[in-house]
């Protein structure tokens, strides 16, 4: 495996090629997902739980680079799909390389690239950035009059000298309420919205 392609509802793993030898959907059994991820990179991921009253509410598998984040709470306020993929290197394992659709890579330069699209950046690191790399088929009616409902890469970060890019998956720029992590999963229970928004994956 040389490559993992973000998509809007799932991951292509493909080979030195390009040709994509596995899907794995967001929806797909979070067994399935580690395991497929597992193989990919040659490495087991280290696993991190969080509870609520006692009880396991999210689990972290994560990777050098790259955290799957499986809530297991449904419902306003978590997770769209089964999981949600954070990529934060834009290499993992012995070589993996990660892209997008757009050309786009973690790490990669969000201001530039928002400029290039036309979507807005803001660079002093007052609230998350947020751009859309990939729009898949829409879902519904859109609560952001600038971006449609539906599964979406996304790019993100706090700004020009706050660290480097991210990119994660599935994101609906026009669900309401939007659903995000869970306190639990990094402290922030909701998605940023772009224009206007002020919440954000944790």
């Amino acid at each position: 495996m040389t490559t993992i392609v973000v998509r809007p509802e799932r991951l292509d793993l493909a080979d030195a090629a390009g040709t994509v030898v596995r899907e794995v959907s967001y929806d797909d059994d979070t067994a399935q997902i580690v395991g497929a991820l597992t193989i990919a990179l040659g490495e087991e991921p280290t696993l991190e739980e969080r509870s609520a009253d006692g009880v396991v509410v999210s689990r972290d598998y994560a990777w050098p680079g790259l955290i799957i984040m499986d809530s297991l709470r449904s419902g306003p306020g978590h997770l769209p799909m089964n999981v949600m993929v954070r990529f934060e290197q834009p290499t993992l394992g012995d070589g993996v390389a990660v892209l997008t659709v757009a050309g786009f890579a973690p790490g990669d330069d969000l201001a530039a690239y928002a400029t290039s699209v036309g979507e807005p950046y803001s660079p002093e690191g007052y609230a998350e950035n947020l751009v859309p790399l990939e729009v898949g088929p829409e879902l519904g009616p859109s609560y952001d009059p600038n971006h449609p409902s539906a599964y979406t890469v996304a790019a993100s970060d706090w700004g020009i000298d706050n660290g480097p890019s991210t990119v994660f998956a599935p994101f609906d720029f026009g669900r309401n309420p939007q659903p995000g992590l869970p306190p639990e999963n990094g402290g922030n229970a909701v998605q940023p919205v772009p224009t206007g928004g002020a919440a954000v994956v944790g």
